[in-house]
């Protein structure tokens, strides 16, 4: 077990929501605003504005999750920005930009890994805190619809929003900590989710975020390689289905939430659904998720929280995390 506590969680969506209706305009007629919520559950999504970043909503989902810990940015030990486009430039990294505007000096780094970015960055946090490095700032944050997604792709056009979302991570002052944390990639579905960077042949069509594999295939994908991964973690903490208080996974729509809840055999009631206004931010759901969880004030010490994901790469994790 890595021992942690998550100490205070925070997010930020910018500007007023967005509904289908609008997106259904600007695409030109390629999809039906009907048709996106009953195939996926999205309902809205939020848009950054014209001088928002990635660095900017970074800064204020972490000052919110600072704010609720109750810690200062000065006494950060770490700080993890996770994103799935690279950050705001090709270099340097985009958390120094989140670091300046926080005001602080410790050590920043991103975490490019697609929608298991976060869980990749919870697993480094939780060894960082286990090894005396606490507490440590981990943030998710995406700006995709700026120059990310192809209005004409009804496939990704009115998935994906932006918006960011905090966790920090604290030495635990109990028995909370991660049970479990298992993680894999299959590099040579690289281009199953896919977007383009200068220097690929698929640029020529834009740098667009693009589905190369199909529908049949992103199924088979999660149904072949989640569940055993999933079970895994669950084995490896001693639990089972049942045991299970909170289901926080990654959310890539709101129909595969439910069928994944029904499959494990928790009560939907029991997973705090966000991307229905959010539509899909890609390293951003599960700490998405955590926050209304914790800002529900349903938590409670002693509770299983199971979360999970699979994204770009392809690389996917579970965890179990025992409420401090």
């Amino acid at each position: 077990m890595l021992g942690l506590r998550i100490a205070g969680t925070g997010s930020f969506l910018p500007g007023p929501p967005v509904p289908n209706s609008v997106l259904e305009a600007e695409s030109g007629g390629a999809f039906e605003a009907a048709w996106v919520e009953q195939w996926t559950g999205i309902r809205t999504r939020h848009r950054a504005g014209p001088r928002d970043s990635v660095a900017s909503l970074a800064a204020e989902a972490s000052s919110r999750a600072l704010d609720a810990a109750g810690i200062a940015a000065s006494d950060l030990r770490r700080i993890l920005l996770t994103t799935s486009t690279g950050g705001d430039r090709p270099g340097p990294a985009t958390a120094l930009d989140l670091q300046a505007r926080l005001g602080t000096s410790c050590l920043a780094m991103d975490i490019a890994n697609g929608c298991h970015g976060f869980m990749t960055a919870l697993d480094l946090g939780a060894r960082l805190v286990a090894t005396g490095e606490a507490p440590v700032l981990i943030v998710a944050s995406e700006l995709l619809t700026r120059h990310r997604l192809d209005p004409g792709d009804r496939r990704v056009f009115p998935l994906f929003g932006d918006g960011a979302a905090a966790v920090v991570l604290d030495a635990p002052r109990a028995e909370g900590g991660l049970l479990s944390s298992v993680h894999a990639s299959r590099g040579e579905h690289l281009r199953a989710l896919f977007c383009p960077g200068l220097d690929d042949p698929e640029v020529v069509d834009g740098a667009t975020i693009r589905f190369l594999a199909s529908g049949r295939e992103m199924k088979r994908y999660v149904e072949e390689l989640l569940p055993g991964l999933v079970l895994q973690a669950m084995a490896e903490a001693g639990v089972g289905p049942a045991d299970i208080d909170w289901l926080v996974p990654h959310q890539p729509n709101a129909a595969w939430i439910v069928q994944l809840a029904a499959l494990l055999g928790v009560p939907v009631e029991r997973v705090p659904i966000v991307v229905d206004r959010s539509a899909n931010l890609p390293t951003a759901m599960v700490p998405l998720g955590l926050d209304q969880l914790w800002r529900s004030g349903r938590v409670r010490p002693g509770q299983l929280i199971l979360s999970f994901g699979l994204g770009a790469g392809i690389s996917f994790g579970a965890t179990v995390l025992r409420v401090d």
